[in-house]
């Protein structure tokens, strides 16, 4: 639904690049009207969205990805509907690259609401959307619980490289993202167990953050999974 919507570009607007090449905002001489979007993350910040004849959209950047589950507080009229969608990436088309599972939809009371989503999700981007009405919207604050094993670098790597560098640190944030309650293939989509995907996390692991009982309390998981039984489904439904 997303996808399909009419973009307009206020006077006040801010709209990421990627965005406006995939789909290009309709100019405005209008003001939006936001009052303290800058301080939606600030202690005891709040922002207000003042009433609309249409939907109010914009995306929220983390910088990079996290898992963990979305907070928000904010005040509104009861059964004010607030959509949330967490996503991984825009391209460079301007394609979000987006799950469904991620979705979720908040449906207000009256007055001041606090709400943690009660699952893990997974996301660099977070969309939120509130709907046309006549009325203020006040965002006192959205934001991410980390919920994750609580790994901490404990070496380090610099070169003269800058790309490589970044590299690195890319490396060792997708670890930490991909060490749940057990090593998982990712933190956005499925967040399941797979052993190959474990296999090369564990390293970064043991590597950098030295949390040996996180690869032994994996590793025991496994041993436990592999029973006759299971050996015998996966060889009856697997022609290889």
């Amino acid at each position: 639904k997303i996808k399909y919507k009419k973009y307009i570009a206020c006077v006040d607007s801010v709209t990421d690049e990627k965005l406006e090449k995939a789909a290009p905002r309709e100019k405005s001489d209008k003001l939006l009207g936001i009052i303290g979007r800058e301080n939606i993350f600030a202690p005891d910040g709040e922002t207000t969205i003042p009433p609309s004849d249409k939907d109010v959209t914009f995306i929220l950047d983390f910088g990079v990805m996290h898992v963990g589950g979305i907070y928000l507080d904010v005040s509104a009229k009861s059964g004010t509907k607030l959509t949330f969608s967490a996503f991984e990436a825009i391209n460079e088309n301007g394609t979000v690259i987006d799950s469904e599972r991620r979705m979720l939809v908040y449906t207000c009371n009256e007055g001041r609401n606090e709400y943690i989503s009660h699952t893990r999700k997974g996301f660099r981007y977070l969309l939120v959307n509130i709907p046309a009405r006549d009325y203020d919207v006040k965002i006192h604050n959205i934001f991410l619980y980390e919920w994750r094993f609580p790994a901490e670098t404990l070496s380090d790597f610099c070169c003269s490289d800058e790309r490589i560098n970044e590299v690195y640190k890319m490396c060792i944030d997708t670890a930490k993202v991909c060490m749940l309650d057990a090593y998982v293939d990712c933190p956005g989509y499925e967040q399941n167990i797979w052993v190959g995907d474990a296999g090369v996390t564990a390293l970064v692991n043991l590597c950098n953050f030295g949390a040996y009982d996180f690869n032994e309390r994996f590793l025991s998981l496994i041993a436990g999974s592999v029973t006759d039984g299971l050996r015998r489904l996966y060889r009856t439904n697997n022609k290889r």
